[in-house]
């Protein structure tokens, strides 16, 4: 089982992750399992999966 915490400062963010053998995941797949782990929060909030696709696209455009 994979284990990733997230801690969310004021200014930053630090992750921690163990794969399965107990080594640092990569950043590809912390990356990945924080993006599935913000979706399934959306959907458990009552969003819709096409409403999530909007938001992402439109973040993704507006982006920095």
């Amino acid at each position: 089982m994979k284990h990733v915490v997230i801690s969310v400062g004021k200014d930053d963010y630090e992750v921690v992750s163990l794969g399965d053998d107990l080594k640092p995941l990569s950043a590809e797949y912390e990356t990945g399992i924080m993006l599935i782990a913000a979706i399934d929060r959306m959907i458990a909030s009552g969003y819709s999966k096409k409403l999530i696709m909007e938001i992402a696209d439109s973040i993704y455009r507006n982006r920095l």
